[in-house]
């Protein structure tokens, strides 16, 4: 709701100035406010300022835990999600996903690390595909279907099907196979599509489906998935509209 939003964002904003003021130099307070803060306003799509947020908590984590940690490693995926969506800093968004893939790779057998690396790499086809790349990206997405072929089901393998899957979604709308693309679109739903309020990749998907069934002659299905897209974009709109608590101008460590 709007309001306990709001009400979340002054929390955080005053927990954030609070620390800062507090405690200053590196320390777990301040990052976990700031990322907190970066994922308060990325459900905004404010994401220049979520990248901030996230950008100086991934320093500040990598000098209190090191880079090969799993802690600024996982905040590092958000800032390049957050770089690609904004389509700036394609290298830095390379050389944070390359740096999760790596550390994947290394703890593979570890039960929680399972599909780590798998989910990098799709992340990282996706900043490549649009940086242009389309080749290099169908490369990737390749490698990572190939990789979560045998694995079982799970929210992380759910996550990784569906970046694959609309990859060869984009691929099938080309060719004018609209009906495969379809098909595709609903496996990747299986019963558990998500709700209205899941952000911006659902809303993709669901302005994508839409599309399609428009192209199919499905015109009645079309809108239902376009009042879902607007249903999302009120969601957001209302977010927006929320004033959360100015911060103000704090200096922001540097990453070093």
């Amino acid at each position: 709701q709007p309001e306990q939003y709001e009400a979340m964002g002054s929390a955080l904003s005053n927990a954030y100035i609070g620390f800062r003021g507090l405690l200053p130099g590196d320390n777990l307070f301040t990052a976990e406010c700031g990322c907190w803060l970066g994922l308060h306003r990325a459900a905004k799509r404010d994401f220049k300022e979520a990248s901030a947020f996230l950008m100086e908590a991934h320093g500040i984590l990598e000098r209190l835990f090191g880079k090969a940690s799993p802690v600024p490693i996982a905040v590092g995926i958000s800032c390049a999600r957050l770089l690609t969506e904004m389509g700036e800093n394609y290298q830095r968004q390379k050389d944070l996903l390359e740096t999760s893939i790596a550390f994947g790779e290394k703890n593979s057998t570890e039960r929680r690390y399972v599909l780590w690396k798998e989910r990098s790499m799709a992340y990282l086809a996706e900043a490549i595909y649009r940086s242009g790349d389309g080749a290099e990206a169908d490369r990737i997405f390749g490698i990572v279907e190939t990789h979560i072929a045998n694995q079982p089901g799970s929210p992380d393998l759910a996550s990784v099907k569906a970046s694959c899957a609309q990859n060869r979604v984009r691929h099938l709308i080309v060719e004018k196979r609209f009906e495969e693309a379809l098909v595709v679109i609903d496996e990747m739903a299986d019963g558990s599509w998500p709700a209205p309020n899941k952000g911006l990749g659902a809303e993709r998907l669901f302005r994508m489906r839409a599309d399609l069934l428009r192209r199919v002659g499905r015109e009645k299905d079309a809108q239902l998935d376009e009042r879902i897209v607007r249903m999302i974009g009120d969601n957001v709109t209302e977010l927006q509209a929320v004033s959360c608590a100015p911060i103000g101008r704090i200096e922001r460590s540097p990453e070093r």
